[in-house]
């Protein structure tokens, strides 16, 4: 693995904490007229240890650790003193240490003359991690400091990540590498940065898994999905953990398996100057994909023969190699390596990999209830997309059926999801993309942040010529508009009904791609409210602009608005009709 951007960690990493609380703890004791410094030193380093790993763990709350610690260390030794203004001195006297690991600025100096993007990610308060950067005179050598203060959240969630991703240019997770010393804090925290579901306020990020998971009933990974063996695993193991129940994730023997040399294969053509650069989240999926279609991939019931799944991986692993050497003068994959690895999660899925298709089958000829999840959007379309700034793959109500394996009669809606605006994540046209203050204001409201890479949205008002399009080749009978509430507060309002095109008209998203370049967005403007709505449950009870809001686009799309969504939770759903 390459990587760009190198993510430090700063006390006990680069800087030398221990001492810089040593001098800082001294003053302050010296300047309260404490006699025996080292035995209140003796109490107070544990002591403050343990309560910076109960904030991590969110036991306590930031303003209880600094306003209380010294209260209770002088309270130990039967002295009643005042904690925050304790807390005060003492930041005063931390924020003016400066104090560095040996060797710290040559490594810095090193990594930057090699070509990496150095940036700090430290938990702390914000004028004393400043301060102490400052008097350690390795400040310049950091792009950007990132401190949870200012981010509002801190290590290991997710959001601190995922806040730092959004604001690094042209940041990819993928070619990030998170430097520390806490596991817990850095290591975990940086792993846990795919699709995000909330339920009861909880929050799970979802790469594979649908996110149905969370759910009862039979869970199913289908035949058109490829999926990484790893990732899979990985993810089941995740939310296992925060108590979900994973026995009903069953996938399809007829699903592809995405290996290491689709990876490597993706990070290339992402990497190649010469290549338009799709940004994708380089997890293999395409190369997978076209390996399917080429006939050479790699099937779930693959791995249930290892005699079979060795010879095809062999035969491929030859293939690639010869690419990966002689083509772009990369190191050869190891076969042996590679099966053992395999090997070793074939184990812990066989029970897992079944045919899906006669379960699925028979739960609709019982008119059971069954939820098809399309994975992206329309305009990611293999065929009708902005090819080629594409999937690799069919979202589409078509791509269902046959992603699935159930016939095209038997299903009888088409819910289509789309927000309030229009977002997209990569390269491609978008052309009512707000590239300013407005577009920027969208995406932090909104939270538009890719859940796999943690790259910025691209942001900008609802496009309604793509809409009407997805409309008709889904056959949608009912859409759900999401983040309504983004909206509230922005002034007026702007929808895009028509594309110009070198002075000619379009009501129809055109085939060429790259005259979507040039297209100019043909707005009609609505009033817009200000009202905040997220706790809001009936539709009669939301501001008539924004009825007129969701009205209009109705109109304009030809098909019922059903559902609106105020809110990230499942129970900010308002149900204008049923579906």
């Amino acid at each position: 693995m390459t990587y760009k951007f190198l993510l430090f960690d700063l006390d006990h990493t680069l800087l030398d904490f221990d001492s810089a609380e040593d001098i800082a703890l001294t003053q302050l004791l010296k300047e309260e007229g404490v006699a025996d410094i080292q035995a209140y030193k003796d109490y107070y380093v544990p002591m403050n240890k343990a309560l910076w790993k109960d904030l991590e763990q969110k036991k306590i709350t930031k303003a209880d650790l600094v306003n209380t610690r010294f209260s209770k260390l002088f309270a130990h030794f039967g002295i009643e003193k005042d904690g925050k203004y304790l807390a005060e001195l003492y930041q005063l006297f931390l924020s003016k240490q400066g104090q560095i690991f040996p060797g710290v600025e040559n490594l810095l100096k090193t990594l930057i003359n090699d070509g990496y993007e150095l940036y700090a990610a430290t938990n702390g308060i914000t004028f004393i991690q400043t301060g102490r950067i400052d008097h350690s005179g390795i400040a310049p050598f950091f792009k950007e400091i990132f401190i949870s203060e200012q981010l509002h959240t801190q290590k290991p969630d997710t959001e601190f990540y995922e806040k730092i991703g959004a604001r690094i240019p042209n940041f990819d997770k993928n070619y990030a590498l998170m430097i520390g010393d806490s596991l817990s804090a850095d290591i975990q925290g940086g792993n846990n940065a795919g699709h995000t579901v909330v339920v009861n306020g909880e929050k799970f990020i979802l790469q594979l898994l649908p996110s149905g998971v969370l759910q009862a009933g039979t869970c199913v990974i289908g035949p058109g999905i490829v999926v990484d063996p790893k990732v899979f695993l990985e993810e089941i193991d995740r939310i296992e953990k925060r108590g979900a129940k994973t026995d009903h994730v069953i996938i399809s023997d007829r699903a592809h398996v995405i290996m290491p040399y689709h990876i490597e294969m993706d990070k290339i053509r992402e990497s190649v100057e010469d290549r338009i650069k799709i940004g994708t989240t380089k997890k293999g999926i395409g190369p997978c994909y076209a390996d399917k279609i080429a006939r050479d991939g790699i099937r779930m019931s693959d791995l249930l023969d290892l005699k079979q799944f060795e010879e095809k991986l062999r035969a491929n692993l030859k293939e690639k190699n010869e690419i990966f050497t002689k083509i772009y003068g990369l190191e050869p994959l190891d076969f042996d390596k590679i099966f053992e690895e395999y090997k070793g999660y074939i184990e812990k899925i066989k029970h897992r990999i079944v045919d899906t298709i006669p379960i699925v089958n028979k739960a609709l000829d019982e008119n059971k209830l069954v939820l098809f999840e399309g994975a992206q959007a329309m305009m990611l379309d293999i065929n009708y997309g902005t090819y080629p700034y594409v999937t690799s793959s069919s979202p589409t109500l078509g791509g269902v059926t046959t992603g699935a394996g159930v016939s095209p009669r038997k299903i009888d809606k088409g819910i289509g999801v789309m927000k309030a605006y229009t977002t997209r994540v990569g390269e491609g046209p978008f052309v009512t993309e707000l590239k300013n203050e407005f577009g920027d204001k969208i995406r932090g409201i909104g939270g538009e942040y890719g859940a796999v890479t943690g790259r910025p949205r691209r942001c900008g008002w609802l496009d309604l010529v793509v809409g009407k399009y997805a409309t008709e080749i889904n056959g949608l009978t009912d859409i759900v508009m999401t983040k309504i509430d983004v909206l509230s507060g922005l002034g007026k309002l702007k929808i895009c009904t028509a594309y110009e095109i070198d002075g000619v008209i379009h009501e129809y998203v055109p085939a060429d791609t790259k005259s979507l370049d040039r297209a100019i967005p043909i707005y009609e403007e609505l009033d817009g409210w200000d009202e905040d709505i997220t706790q809001i449950k009936k539709y009669e009870d939301l501001p008539v602009n924004c009825r007129k809001y969701i009205e209009r686009v109705q109109e304009i799309l030809d098909c019922p608005i059903s559902v609106v969504s105020v809110g990230p939770d499942r129970n900010q759903n308002i149900y204008i009709k049923e579906i």
